[in-house]
């Protein structure tokens, strides 16, 4: 017959169970370490509005003049987003795709021609590299317009990781889709620049440990 081992040590033995599977699991920090260094490695895709269901209400309704004026009003906030990024964004490759393509984005269904080419056409050929992770200007579930950095799965990344650039729309430190992006960009190199060796040093510390 085995005796019954105490209750306390049976709740000591799960605490620290508990505590190695907690210490297991990776900090917020190196969560965004991580991110960062799989998106300068890889692909962001930067995802532009058709305002597709607006304009097919107008034409559903007869409402021709409507459609063709919100579809040119959208295709000006597009030439401006593309020409910001083409401009001054530098941290990683970067593509674009149309909304109506986000399901195809979303569950990686890259064998579509999703992504655009230098007319903005979408061409199958053009694939992006690496680890996707996915941009867009628009405004989040909170209202609030800003540049927002997703990963693959459409979820939107945390902090420390700059992750949202807000556009402070319609107040007097208003920014340019311009300005965001150059803001996003240099956050992302500076923030790759202070954590460079993070990942060296500890494991430097874990090897002196086990040294000790």
């Amino acid at each position: 017959m085995f005796r019954k081992a105490p209750l306390r040590l049976i709740t000591l033995a799960i605490a620290i169970l508990l505590n190695v599977s907690l210490s297991a699991q990776p900090t917020r920090s190196e969560r965004a370490i991580k991110h960062l260094n799989q998106l300068h490695r890889g692909t962001l895709v930067i995802c532009l509005r058709t305002n597709k269901i607006l304009i097919d209400s107008y034409l559903a309704k007869g409402d021709t003049t409507s459609a063709i004026i919100v579809k040119a009003e959208q295709v000006k906030k597009n030439a401006g987003v593309i020409k910001a990024f083409n401009n001054y964004y530098t941290f990683s490759d970067f593509l674009f795709f149309y909304s109506d393509d986000s399901k195809l984005v979303k569950n990686q269904e890259y064998n579509h021609p999703i992504f655009l080419n230098k007319e903005l056409e979408k061409d199958s050929t053009v694939q992006p590299t690496g680890i996707v992770y996915i941009g867009e200007i628009g405004k989040t579930q909170r209202g609030v317009t800003a540049l927002v950095l997703n990963d693959a799965n459409w979820e939107q990344l945390r902090r420390p990781l700059p992750y949202m650039i807000k556009k402070f729309e319609g107040s007097f430190l208003e920014r340019t889709n311009i300005e965001v992006v150059e803001i996003f960009n240099y956050q992302l190199r500076n923030y790759l620049k202070v954590t460079q060796g993070f990942g060296q040093k500890r494991n430097s510390r874990k090897e002196i440990n086990k040294e000790g």
